[in-house]
């Protein structure tokens, strides 16, 4: 899209993936659900495909049946949630969805923090952006302030290569 990232060939060919995007949350709705409309909206301008969206609630069993649905749907390559990620008992997702990684990929906190504390300076810190892999599938945990986050398709675009080597 323009920006060469340092650490990406960009002589390889693009490939899109289908992401399922998760909204966890206790009270958004499909009409008050701006993060996940703006995330569904990055996500198309960066050139991959929407598989599937859903709002959850903020509950360990909810959330991780489905991700368990979409790890095990063929139709699904990434899946991202937003929302949940905060320090309140309520925000119960990273405890959700941590246990089911198979493996923690670390670095995707450092640099969405980075990028985030660009826009949001150090209230990044209120967040538990997190992801891994769960299998051959990406899960990636953002927070729900991505509108203001400095979030950008180039976040997970360019951090979605991680994929082509869960294949």
């Amino acid at each position: 899209m323009g920006r060469v990232m340092i650490g990406i060939d960009i002589n390889l060919e693009f490939k899109p993936v289908k992401i399922a995007i998760l909204t966890i949350s206790d009270t958004r709705t499909v009409l008050t659900d701006t993060s996940g409309d703006i995330l569904e909206s990055k996500i198309k301008l960066s050139g991959h495909e929407i598989a599937s969206r859903s709002i959850k609630r903020d509950t360990v069993d909810v959330v991780r049946d489905q991700i368990s649905f979409w790890v095990n749907d063929p139709k699904v390559d990434v899946i991202i949630t937003t929302g949940g990620t905060g320090l309140t008992g309520r925000d119960v997702t990273v405890e959700a969805i941590s246990p089911m990684f198979d493996k923690v990929i670390d670095g995707f906190s450092v640099i969405f923090h980075q990028e985030s504390f660009k826009s949001i300076g150090l209230s990044t810190l209120q967040s538990r952006a997190c992801a891994g892999n769960r299998g051959r599938k990406l899960l990636a945990k953002l927070f729900r302030g991505i509108g203001t986050s400095g979030f950008n398709p180039h976040t997970v675009s360019n951090f979605l290569p991680v994929k082509r080597r869960l294949a």
